[in-house]
C-alpha cells in the first residue's frame, strides 16, 4: 500500500470495485490533482505554500492529529470548496501505528466571529441525521471508506469543519482522537 494519501483515495475511488458513484465525478478532479503531488516513491511533494521539516516533508496540518504515543489520524474532505446543495464527502486516514475505530456519526461546525459554533442542523440536507450505530476500524495505513455529507442548499457561505471522534487501540483504554476537516461553501 502507498504512503501517498492521494494516491489511496484516488484507489478507493476508482479501485477495482464501484464505490460510491454519486461522489466519483465530485472526487475525480480533486483526485488526479492530489496524485499530481506525490512525488517518487509515492511520498507527499512539499509544496511553496506550506511549511516542511528539513528532510521536505510536510509537517501535518490542523487536520492532523497525532498522539503522544503513536496513534495518528487526518479527516480528509473532498472537495474542500462547494457550493449550497452539493455533496462533501470525508474520508478518514489512519497515518499512525495504532488501530483506529469509529462509527458514522459526526458534527459540523461553522466559523462565526473568531470561533466554531455547532451548525450540524443547518449544514445537512433535511436536518441533523440519524447515524447508524455500527463500528468501522481502520488498521495503520488505511483510508476508511467515503462518508457523504448532502449540504443543505439553503446553507450560508463560509468556513466549517466535520468533527469526528475517533478511538486508538492499545492494551490500555483507548485514547480518543477528535479529528476535523474543514471545508468552505460559497454562495
Amino acid at each position: 500500500m502507498t504512503d501517498c494519501p492521494a494516491a489511496r483515495i484516488q484507489s478507493v475511488m476508482f479501485g477495482s470495485r464501484p464505490r460510491l458513484r454519486s461522489i466519483a465525478a465530485a472526487g475525480a478532479v480533486l483526485a488526479v490533482a492530489l496524485v499530481s503531488a506525490c512525488g517518487e516513491g509515492d511520498e507527499p511533494a512539499a509544496t511553496a505554500d506550506g511549511p516542511t521539516t528539513d528532510a521536505g516533508a510536510p509537517i501535518p496540518g490542523p487536520g492532523d492529529v497525532v498522539s503522544s504515543d503513536g496513534a495518528a489520524g487526518t479527516l480528509v474532505p473532498m472537495p474542500n470548496v462547494a457550493a449550497a446543495g452539493d455533496v462533501i464527502t470525508v474520508l478518514v486516514d489512519n497515518r499512525g501505528d495504532r488501530r483506529l475505530d469509529y462509527g458514522l456519526a459526526n458534527r459540523v461546525d461553522r466559523y462565526v466571529d473568531g470561533e466554531w459554533v455547532e451548525a450540524t442542523a443547518d449544514v445537512y440536507e433535511g436536518g441533523p441525521p440519524a447515524f447508524a450505530e455500527i463500528l468501522l476500524t481502520l488498521k495503520p495505513g488505511e483510508l476508511g471508506a467515503p462518508e457523504e455529507i448532502p449540504l443543505d442548499p439553503d446553507v450560508e457561505p463560509g468556513t466549517y469543519r466535520v468533527v469526528k471522534e475517533v478511538f486508538a487501540q492499545s492494551g490500555t483504554a483507548p485514547d480518543v482522537l477528535e479529528l476535523e476537516a474543514v471545508f468552505e461553501v460559497t454562495g
